[in-house]
């Protein structure tokens, strides 16, 4: 059996690639992750309430290391100060490699 020749991709093309499929649009890492953490908050809300999972999600959006001054507005300094931070946060690697 004869071996196929493996080639070397081109980076180059790799990259450009890259950012015109993922890195110019709604991709995650912006608004999008930040809306999902947002949907999931309304949907605690409906199970919690309002007052427990606005101080849940403002503990949870402290320990990301954004600055929270009310418990009741968390959502407007996350969406605010997050967008483009998701390699950031402790899932950022599996995120980052979902992305490529």
């Amino acid at each position: 059996m004869s071996k196929q020749k493996q080639t070397v991709p081109d980076t180059e093309k790799l990259r450009e690639d890259f950012h015109q499929l993922y890195g110019s649009g709604f991709d995650f890492e912006g608004e999008a992750l930040i809306e999902v953490v947002a949907g999931a908050a309304n949907f605690l809300a409906e199970i919690v309430g309002p007052d427990a999972n606005n101080a849940g999600f403002a503990s949870l959006a402290r320990a990301l290391g954004y600055k929270i001054p009310d418990d009741a507005n968390w959502i407007d300094a996350f969406r605010e100060q997050a967008p483009g931070d998701a390699y950031c946060w402790p899932i950022g690697a599996r995120l980052h490699d979902l992305n490529a």
